[in-house]
């Protein structure tokens, strides 16, 4: 399993996120027409982490979540529950088979507005220490 699905399966068992957003969770972009809230995710790179003992597959892996919503106060509400779901775990993330995470923190949290879909946007970038094959 890569880090990506891991991500998705964390969120999507969430169930806070969950009863915010429902099923508008998205690899990469949003579908068009979809209601908001809504959250995509994206793995934006990934570099080996070489520490003394460790093996190759240790990568840091980092991973966009973008919270769009077209109300503010709905964007923050999604942004603390993905927050919930990533920040500071460790463990297996993915059931079982999944992905065995080192560590999963937020690097960097931005917040916009597009006039494009007239939504606040609320970016997160997680830099998740993982085993992958």
């Amino acid at each position: 399993m890569k880090t990506e699905a891991a991500i998705y399966h964390q969120l999507v068992n969430t169930a806070g996120l969950v009863a915010l957003v429902g099923a508008r969770i998205f690899p990469v972009i949003l579908e068009q027409d979809i209601d908001f809230p809504a959250v995509t995710y994206q793995r934006l790179g990934s570099s080996p982490i070489h520490a003394s003992g460790s093996d190759a597959t240790l990568r840091d892996v980092t991973m966009g979540i973008a919270v769009v919503a077209d109300q503010y106060e709905d964007a923050k509400n999604v942004q603390a529950q993905v927050e919930v779901a990533l920040t500071d775990f460790s463990g297996e993330m993915g059931g079982t088979g999944g992905v065995q995470v080192q560590r999963c923190f937020i690097e960097n949290i931005a917040e916009d507005f597009s006039d494009d879909i007239r939504a606040y946007i609320v970016t997160l970038e997680f830099s998740v220490w993982a085993e992958e094959a």
